[in-house]
C-alpha cells in the first residue's frame, strides 16, 4: 500500500500544478468554456481542466488493482481503453464542440468493439429484488449493455448544468460503491478523494471538470457498478433507484423533444436543474439535486420496497415537475 500512498502524494503535487496554471493551459489547449447567455449561464469564461485533474487518479488506481492481483491483465487494458477512449472523445469535445451524433457513433462504436472482449462487462440478465423477476437476456445482453451505458453517458451530461450537480452525485455513487464492495476500494477512495479536490474550485467557478470529466466518470461508473452487479452485490431495480433523478430527467427531455418536433440532441434550459432556479439561487442547486437524488435508494433501504420507491418518487417527481412548469410559465 506505500506505492498508493505515495502515488497520491504525487498526484496531489500534479492536481495542484494543473489548478496554478489552469489559465494558462485551457488558452494553449483551447479548453476555455465561454458563456453564450443560452445554455451556459456562468459570467466569465472558465477553464475546463477539472476532467485533466481527475483522469490519472482513476488511470493509476486500476494499475495498483492489477499489482495487488485485484484485477486482471485483460481487464486492466480493456478498462484503460474504455476510460481513455471516453476522456479524449470528451476533451475533443471540449475543444472543438463535437456533434452529438458524432460523439454518439464514435462512442457506440468503441463499446461495440470493447464489450464482447470480457463477459464482466455484459449485463446478462435483469434481476429484480422485491419483485423476485429474473430475465435472462440471451443475444441481447451487448445492446442492452450498451444501451445502458450510453443512457448513463446521456443523463450524467445532461445533469452537469451549474457548477457542483455532477461532482457531488458522483462522489454519493462512489460512496455508494464503497459500501457496497470493499474489494476494490483503491479506485473508489481515489475517485472520491479527486472529486472531491475538483469540486470545492468547480462551485468558486474557477474550473470545469468538462465533457472530458463528466464522459470520464459516466464510463468508470458505468464498469464499476456493472461489476457489482455481476458479483451480486446490488440488483437491478436498485441501480435503477440509484441513478433515478439524472436518468428520469434524461428520459423525460428527450421525450419532450422528440414530441416537439426538435432534435433530442438539441441544447435547452428545461433541465430539472434549470428548473429548480425558479425556486432556489443557482448556487445551492447541487445541494437540492443531490439531495433529491440520494432519496428513492435510501428509501428503498430504510422503508419500502424497491418497486414502492420507484412509484412514490416517481408521482413525487412528476407533481414538483408540474409545479416548477407553472412557475416558470
Amino acid at each position: 500500500m506505500y506505492e498508493y500512498y505515495f502515488f497520491h502524494i504525487v498526484l496531489i503535487l500534479y492536481s495542484i500544478i494543473i489548478y496554478k496554471y489552469r489559465e494558462k493551459i485551457s488558452i494553449s489547449l483551447k479548453l476555455m468554456d465561454f458563456p453564450d447567455n443560452l445554455r451556459k449561464s456562468h459570467l466569465e469564461p472558465t477553464p475546463c481542466v477539472g476532467g485533466i485533474i481527475i483522469f490519472p487518479y482513476f488511470v493509476i488506481s486500476i494499475f495498483l488493482m492489477n499489482n495487488l492481483s485485484i484485477l486482471k491483465t485483460k481487464l486492466l487494458l480493456i478498462w484503460l481503453f474504455l476510460f481513455a477512449s471516453f476522456f479524449f472523445i470528451g476533451l475533443l469535445d471540449d475543444r472543438y464542440n463535437l456533434s452529438a451524433k458524432t460523439k454518439t457513433f464514435i462512442l457506440t462504436l468503441i463499446l461495440f468493439i470493447t464489450v464482447p472482449l470480457d463477459k464482466s462487462l455484459l449485463i446478462q440478465s435483469v434481476d429484480l429484488k422485491d419483485i423476485k423477476l429474473f430475465i435472462s437476456l440471451n443475444e441481447g445482453a451487448l445492446f442492452f449493455t450498451i444501451f445502458c451505458i450510453y443512457f448513463l453517458y446521456n443523463s450524467l451530461n445532461f445533469s452537469d448544468g451549474f457548477n457542483g450537480i455532477s461532482i457531488s452525485i458522483s462522489i454519493y455513487f462512489f460512496i455508494l460503491l464503497l459500501i457496497l464492495n470493499q474489494s476494490l476500494h483503491i479506485i473508489y477512495l481515489s475517485s472520491i478523494f479527486c472529486l472531491i479536490l475538483v469540486l470545492i474550485p468547480n462551485l468558486l467557478n474557477k474550473i470545469f471538470i468538462g465533457n472530458s470529466g463528466v464522459s470520464l466518470l459516466s464510463i468508470v461508473l458505468s464498469i464499476l457498478f456493472i461489476e457489482n452487479y455481476n458479483n451480486e452485490k446490488i440488483y437491478f431495480d436498485e441501480i435503477i433507484l440509484v441513478f433515478f433523478l439524472p436518468t428520469l430527467d434524461a428520459a423525460r427531455i428527450t421525450i419532450e423533444r422528440i414530441i416537439n418536433g426538435r432534435s433530442p440532441f438539441e441544447s435547452d434550459r428545461n433541465h430539472f436543474h434549470h428548473l429548480l432556479t425558479k425556486i432556489i439561487d443557482k448556487k445551492y442547486i447541487f445541494i437540492i439535486y443531490l439531495l433529491i437524488t440520494m432519496m428513492p435508494f435510501l428509501l428503498s433501504k430504510i422503508l419500502l420496497a424497491t418497486y414502492i420507491s420507484f412509484i412514490i418518487c416517481f408521482l413525487l417527481y412528476l407533481i414538483f415537475l408540474i409545479y416548477l412548469k407553472k412557475l416558470k410559465k
